[in-house]
């Protein structure tokens, strides 16, 4: 087109129309991003913690509607309010990283644990416990008998079901083991012969004392309950034995009737054992 004395009668075409609200934003996030990279340690002030992690020093900043305007040294910029997670004074010192915790992994206890705390748990002296779990498995966590009894405790599975426990699994073995001896022990706690007959009734069923009022007159009764007190006896001494008419000689349904004056299995007079938890009394919930 021609012009008049050199100059153009018409201007170039302006490609640069005011920035929309989109450009303007990516400039913004452009200057802040290529700020926060930058380590600027100025005079005292604050500092912008961003989401991405990054920090920028600032004088300070305001805030006016979605943007946050900051005064820097080097003049102001314009970042995002929604990119800033916190505002930090100068001499914030920022908490180390928290190490990696690694879970805790659970003991296993042993079988002698199992037992100590099966027995404590149902209020039994261990030892007793500890006495039976050795003439009924050996110590045998997977011990099974020729009828089907499991475990440390030889319970049967209908025992086991009735105690809700799971008799493969040792901690459940022992405990619903040691819950069914406390039970048994309750049931006799008015008669003499208490832990005799709370015994029998463990290796025999309590059927089979309650038809012969006393010990069954099954021999494998007999010596599992002699060896039961015994080992009882000699595992917290004999001083503190378990006072028996019976003693170390079980008693069965032909056998007289102890005297008045022979010693009663676990009477209100008998010394308490050496391991301070005592036998069940029945609770008022039983």
């Amino acid at each position: 087109m021609p012009s008049c004395g050199g100059v153009p009668t018409r201007l170039p075409k302006n490609n640069n129309k005011h920035p929309t609200p989109k450009k303007r934003q990516t400039k913004l996030v452009k200057l802040f991003l290529s700020l926060a990279v930058a380590t600027i340690t100025a005079h005292a002030g604050e500092y912008v913690v961003l989401s991405n992690g990054f920090r920028i020093h600032a004088d300070s900043h305001v805030v006016d509607g979605n943007i946050m305007r900051l005064q820097i040294s080097q003049g102001a910029i314009e970042i995002p309010a929604s990119s800033v997670s916190n505002i930090e004074a100068e001499d914030y010192t920022p908490p180390p990283p928290s190490a990696p915790t690694t879970p805790e992994t659970k003991r296993e206890l042993t079988t002698q644990e199992l037992i100590t705390q099966a027995a404590i748990h149902n209020g039994l002296p261990p030892q007793i416990v500890r006495s039976v779990a050795k003439f009924e498995s050996g110590y045998h966590v997977d011990a099974i008998s020729p009828k089907g009894a499991i475990g440390l405790m030889q319970l049967m599975p209908g025992t086991a079901a009735a105690l809700n426990a799971d008799p493969h699994d040792p901690e459940q073995n022992v405990e619903a083991g040691a819950r069914y001896l406390r039970d048994l022990l309750l049931k006799y706690e008015n008669d003499p012969h208490q832990v005799s007959k709370a015994l029998a009734a463990y290796n025999a069923g309590p059927g089979a004392v309650d038809k012969y009022k006393g010990i069954p007159p099954y021999r494998e009764t007999i010596q599992y309950v002699n060896r039961v007190l015994k080992d009882y006896e000699v595992g917290v001494g004999q001083r503190h034995a378990l006072p028996c008419a019976i003693s170390h000689t079980a008693t069965t349904p032909s056998d007289p009737p102890p005297s008045p004056a022979a010693p009663e299995c676990n009477s209100p007079a008998s010394p308490p054992p050496p391991e301070t938890t005592p036998l069940p009394q029945k609770s008022t919930d039983r």
